[in-house]
């Protein structure tokens, strides 16, 4: 059935309809400023009720999660997810995050989505290397995705974790999905501080990307629905 959740108000989307399919196993963020903070607070209670020791940690969890959620509502994010831990770490309860987000190409001639994602790839590809990238663990390629070719980067980074102490190696699996007719491209993001968990990191990301389909209509209908986690 479909997820009833509040998108970001505010985020930037392309004028078409699209459906995508998010895991079951992830908990998706209410990202409207009105009811964002009741949504954080049942992520936490089901963190609590698989393993009641994070309870302690509840306050200062809250005031991060809620940090997460202003930093992506203020990048225009469009739908937000996340990942309950599963190391037995109660004071670190997020083992993951997932992000749909909409970008706008420059104005001009519109290129067919397969140079388009050629040429995202290729620019990945070439990109300055972020603190704690290297070259062995950066790949780029052009994947066939069921709503067209996207450009993909899967490396390790490290970046600030708001629920962490300071900065982490951090698991990066991004799709860069160019919308068919439409100056417009979908990026969809999974990461990870726990780098046990690339594997699931990378299938996620690429599960998701795969369910995601643009449709045209008399209503520009948006669809969220569960799949079976593909960690499973």
């Amino acid at each position: 059935m479909a997820e009833s959740l509040g998108i970001n108000p505010a985020a930037p989307a392309p004028p078409v309809g699209f459906r995508i399919w998010f895991p079951k196993d992830w908990h998706l963020v209410d990202l409207n400023p009105r009811t964002a903070n009741r949504s954080i607070d049942r992520f936490l209670d089901w963190c609590e009720r698989q393993a009641p020791a994070a309870a302690q940690y509840r306050m200062e969890t809250r005031r991060a999660l809620r940090q997460v959620v202003r930093q992506n509502q203020a990048r225009g994010i469009f739908l937000l997810g996340f990942l309950a831990a599963t190391r037995g770490s109660p004071d670190q309860p997020v083992g993951g995050s997932l992000t749909l987000a909409w970008q706008k190409l420059p104005a001009g001639e519109l290129p067919p989505a397969g140079v388009i994602a050629r040429g995202m790839a290729q620019g990945l590809a070439a990109g300055r290397y972020e603190e704690g990238e290297t070259p062995e663990n950066r790949f780029v390629s052009v994947a066939e995705l069921r709503a067209g070719p996207a450009a993909h980067l899967r490396t390790t980074q490290m970046v600030p974790v708001p629920w962490l102490q300071g900065k982490r190696p951090v698991r990066i699996s991004q799709f860069m999905i160019p919308v068919p007719g439409q100056p417009w491209f979908g990026v969809i993001t999974a990461t990870s501080p726990n780098l046990d968990l690339t594997e699931v990191v990378e299938a996620i990301a690429e599960a998701v990307a795969q369910s995601l389909e643009f449709h045209s209509g008399p209503e520009l209908e948006v669809l969220i629905r569960e799949m079976e986690s593909a960690a499973n």
